[in-house]
């Protein structure tokens, strides 16, 4: 298993499709190998026969009547219901209705049967060892033999213009039609075990041991020996897809005309695949194997998106770039406290505006979204089936999480793991997939290159032509006491255009929505680089129907720096305010950018309500809830437009749907191609004893996810000094004796991999507490001895260059 996944891992994919597949395993509750499957049928050892009327959505397991291994099973029409199923000791079972009912068949030979092909009304043919082929004029009632002109095994039958036999050795035949009584040689040449043969329209694709490809263009006359990506026996090929041992799948990538390996998560041997393109207009693959596998790649037309959940929050996040992405069916945007129905936010996202060529573009992010998943180059977008978003929780495994499994693909592109091993190579089934210690990872790679995605009622500006922006981005939680209302968010973004961006900025655009819609406030910290959302007065209306009832909290989005993030929050705006120039800028690029500059929609500036002379401001109400000091929307707002300092005061501000902009300030605003930019955030959720005091609990816990971002979201272990040591020091624990906690302190003067591990009195290893590489400083961590008996323990600490052991006593 692990070749594979390291083989994943190393390779670049992509494919010949354009859209976003994914796969689903179906349950049989069997353990016998499938070694046939087509539109409506698998089958396998022990006469095994399963029906799927509804496109592989659901499979029902038939009454054959037979403990047969079945090998290969084929119906001549979606309408007629006739199917015929072949398998070892010349088995033939036959069905007219779908499989209700079936009934076995005497052809008079008695060896193994490994392929069966039906054509038309008709006609049937199947093939198995010493070269047997079999005709059936009566769709499959009575059979006569044919002269194939070959003895050895026949193991596969193909229709495509021609009727087409593969083989042992290299064998292949051609029935030019199915009227014709010989069989003509089109043998590939070589002594090689050929499984499977597709046919179409007189080209030919062979495929058999070790990973040998043939294609021919001429019915066989000669053969091309391709370039295959794998060693595996490949035992199936269905149009584009050819399946194999080791869990091997392959896909034709018409851009390269090679053979690419395809991730699958069958775990096991692939023995069949059906590609259903042809029949039902979608591309979708039925793969069979080994103990029962059957799985489905379905492509997926809806918006896709995923749900952080490892904490108290449920939120999802979409492939538009939408965070909180609550309106594709009013699902959960961001549900708080998870499972409870109460939403805190609507939408929001990450809006990139910036001239190009002197022409205003964006890559808008606020409800629609103007991405999609992929990559760019050079302003090109290119997509392939494997970029999706991947999502790990904690305690997955290679066989539990086809993501976990397949992380390796979005590793080059920046997804985090965890290196177990500290030798800066990712490897599958070793090394962690997701931010360490995080309870769940999600990752996406997106990019606004698609110019249909660009389009007027994206709702916040929109519209414009791609500014070609790459987006990595990183979502992830932690379910640590302390952290379980907080979730953290990377973009990591890059100019992969031609040209510079100029007058770049990048925002944060959000409709919270906190409980009942229509009773919110903003406001700002500046010095935190935080804005948020909580309620007008200390009761959420219509608690029965989503909202929070006495006592609401506050919900908010906060810009970190660290991590090669340097944050600071350079305006923070609102809009769907009362005159013309505050409300929704949709389709309106212009006033987005104004609003992203600390501007109202029409260039205006905010003016700070009761100040003479006015003073003008580009972070609106960025006091203080619970004291009262600064300006909050308590204390009103100035309604001004067309570039007046005056307009009308109106004190208090009434409540209502809030939707702000906080955007995040460079120090050079000029991305030149191949330039990129990280931004780092936080969304969490606090509540106090009121909705003020919600406001305030809400800033403290912004300074815990500060402290956290500050420590290299290290959890556990606390860097307690800024002075860098001159020396390895491992202190002793405290305090000892101790019941059940203990702490413990060591210093290093350099950066070094790190282990501090406990061992009991017979040197066994019992509890690692750390485990990773961590920067010059001095650090403390905690241990609980709860689940461990009274005695004598050891504690051990290793890097590189230093080790230390010391002795402590848990009494009880």
């Amino acid at each position: 298993m692990n070749k594979i996944f390291i083989l994943f891992a190393l390779l670049i994919f992509n494919s010949s499709f354009s859209q976003t597949y994914y796969w689903k395993t179906v349950n049989l509750g069997i353990s016998s190998d499938l070694y046939g499957v087509n539109s409506k049928f698998a089958v396998g050892d022990g006469g095994k026969i399963f029906y799927s009327g509804d496109g592989g959505v659901n499979w029902v397991l038939q009454q054959s009547n037979s403990n047969a291994n079945l090998r290969a099973v084929a119906s001549n029409s979606i309408s007629s219901g006739v199917t015929v199923a072949v398998g070892l000791n010349g088995v033939i079972l036959r069905t007219t209705n779908n499989g209700s009912t079936w009934a076995a068949v005497n052809s008079g030979f008695s060896g193994d049967l490994f392929a069966v092909c039906l054509i038309g009304v008709s006609y049937c043919f199947a093939a198995g060892a010493n070269g047997t082929i079999l005709k059936s004029t009566n769709a499959g009632l009575n059979w006569v033999q044919m002269n194939s002109g070959t003895t050895v095994s026949i193991n596969c039958l193909c229709l495509g213009g021609s009727l087409f036999a593969c083989g042992n050795n290299g064998t292949v035949r051609m029935l030019q039609t199915i009227l014709d009584t010989t069989w003509q040689p089109r043998n590939i040449g070589l002594n090689i075990i050929l499984n499977s043969i597709y046919a179409s329209s007189g080209n030919l694709t062979a495929v058999g041991n070790n990973g040998n490809i043939f294609k021919s263009t001429n019915s066989g006359l000669s053969w091309q020996h391709l370039t295959s990506p794998t060693v595996y026996d490949l035992k199936s090929i269905s149009g584009p897809w050819i399946g194999g041992s080791s869990a091997t799948l392959l896909n034709y990538d018409n851009t390269s005309s090679l053979w690419k390996t395809f991730p699958c998560p069958a775990a096991a041997d692939i023995l069949a695949v059906f590609n259903l393109t042809a029949i039902l207009g979608n591309p979708y693959l039925y793969v069979a194997g080994k103990s029962g596998k059957l799985l489905t790649l379905q492509s997926d037309t809806s918006y896709y998106y995923s749900n952080l959940n490892g904490n108290n929050i449920n939120a999802r996040f979409g492939t538009g770039g939408i965070i909180d992405n609550k309106i594709v069916d009013n699902g959960p945007g961001f549900e708080w406290p998870k499972g409870s129905g109460k939403n805190a936010v609507y939408t929001g996202g990450l809006t990139i505006a910036a001239y190009y060529n002197n022409s205003l573009r964006m890559a808008a992010a606020s409800y629609r979204g103007e991405y999609t998943l992929g990559y760019c180059s050079q302003g090109i977008l290119y997509q392939n089936t494997f970029f999706r978003i991947y999502k790990v929780t904690r305690g997955d495994n290679q066989f539990t999480n086809y993501d976990w499994a397949q992380w390796g693909l979005m590793v080059p592109y920046g997804a985090p793991y965890k290196d177990v091993n500290n030798n800066g190579v990712y490897e599958p089934a070793i090394d962690i997939p997701g931010v360490k210690d995080s309870k769940q990872t999600l990752f996406v790679c997106l990019t606004d290159a698609d110019p249909t995605k660009h389009i007027l009622g994206e709702g916040f500006g929109g519209g414009t032509l791609p500014l070609g922006a790459d987006i990595r981005f990183t979502a992830w939680c932690y379910d640590n006491p302390g952290y379980q209302d907080m979730q953290f968010f990377k973009w990591v973004l890059k100019n992969k255009n031609i040209s510079a961006w100029d007058s770049t900025l990048i925002s944060v655009v959000a409709d919270p929505d906190l409980g009942f819609v229509d009773d919110d406030y903003i406001g700002c910290d500046t010095t935190r680089n935080l804005g948020y959302c909580y309620n007008a007065d200390n009761y959420d209306d219509d608690e029965n129907i989503g909202g929070y009832g006495i006592n609401p909290p506050a919900v908010g989005i906060v810009f970190l720096n660290c991590a090669g993030a340097d944050a600071v929050l350079s305006s923070f705006t609102y809009f769907n305010g009362s005159p013309a120039c505050e409300r929704d800028p949709n389709g309106q690029p212009i006033g987005a950018y104004n609003y992203m500059k600390g501007l109202k929609k029409d260039g205006t500036p905010w003016v700070i309500p009761s100040t003479s002379p006015p003073r003008t401001t580009k972070f609106c109400y960025s006091g203080d809830p619970e004291t009262g000091t600064g300006w909050t929307e308590f204390g009103g707002c100035i309604q001004n437009c067309g570039g007046l300092l005056t307009g009308t005061q109106v004190i208090p501000v009434p409540p209502g749907d809030r939707k702000f902009v906080m955007t995040y300030k460079r120090q050079n605003q000029r991305l030149n191609p191949g330039d990129s930019q990280v931004v780092l955030a936080a969304q969490l959720i606090a509540r106090g004893t009121n909705h003020l005091n919600s406001a305030t609990r809400l800033k403290q816990l912004t300074d815990v996810a500060k402290q956290l971002c500050q420590n290299g979201f290290v959890i556990g272990i606390s860097p307690i000094s800024t002075e860098i040591p001159t020396k390895f020091n491992l202190f002793q624990n405290y305090p000892n004796p101790f019941n059940p906690m203990t702490n413990f302190k060591f210093q290093m003067p350099n950066s070094e991999f790190v282990k501090l591990i406990i061992y009991d009195l017979l040197g066994r290893e019992i509890a690692v507490l750390v485990n990773e590489k961590l920067q010059a400083g001095v650090y403390s961590v905690d241990w609980d001895g709860t689940n461990y008996t009274s005695g004598v323990y050891f504690y051990r600490l290793i890097t590189g260059s230093f080790s230390e052991t010391k002795k402590m006593v848990l009494l009880k």
